[in-house]
């Protein structure tokens, strides 16, 4: 799937910037990475506990005084395949000439998943991560978390039952991560995600 490169290029080019006018050169280009629900009811299904996942919204949301590239995977994608589309695409935002420092990869459930797995495989100090609801604790017991790297911000509801604080993955408490945590209080257990909710979204813009 070549959809992350070719978005990069017009997010480059002008393109995908909020409200279609062209990026500043200097302006903070956001990746977002979807959860898992949104790769297979793109068309407005309810979740019959969480509601309708609003991904025009939480773009949207993201993309005040940034650029943001939000791409959409196919049902059932692999994470480890999906990672390595992050990389390139970061890879290429860095070629064409944006600073590590202006890039921050946004990933909510699954999507933060991917996020880690990226992560792993770039050692760069300055790039930007948010989890979302991102360390699951079936993942926790699983195994070992993702060795990231670089800027980890973990956002988490209190409420949530089925990923809760990143801090308990000792992965990203060593040496090649920043990592800080914040919890919100929606009382939408991993739903939470499911909006543009400003209690982690002006968390997510100010990371």
């Amino acid at each position: 799937m070549k959809r992350f490169l070719l978005l990069g290029v017009l997010a480059l080019a002008a393109a995908w910037s909020v409200g279609g006018s062209p990026a500043a050169a200097d302006q903070q280009t956001i990746v977002f990475l979807h959860n898992a629900w949104f790769e297979r009811h793109k068309n407005g299904e309810a979740h019959q506990q969480f509601g309708v996942y609003d991904f025009a919204g939480i773009r949207d949301a993201l993309g005040r005084n940034a650029q943001v590239i939000a791409p959409e995977r196919d049902p059932n994608a692999q994470p480890h395949a999906e990672a390595l589309e992050v990389v390139e695409l970061i890879e290429s935002l860095m070629d064409e000439g944006t600073e590590a420092s202006d890039i921050k990869v946004v990933g909510a459930s699954k999507g933060a998943f991917i996020a880690q797995l990226a992560s792993e495989q770039i050692a760069e100090p300055t790039l930007r991560w948010v989890l979302v609801g991102g360390c699951h604790v079936r993942r926790l017991a699983s195994g070992p978390a993702p060795k990231m790297s670089g800027r980890v911000l973990s956002i988490y509801d209190t409420s949530d039952q089925m990923a809760g604080p990143c801090r308990d993955f000792p992965a990203l408490t060593e040496e090649t991560v920043r990592f800080e945590e914040r919890s919100v209080e929606t009382g939408r257990g991993h739903g939470f995600q499911f909006s543009a909710d400003e209690a982690w979204i002006a968390l997510a813009r100010d990371w």
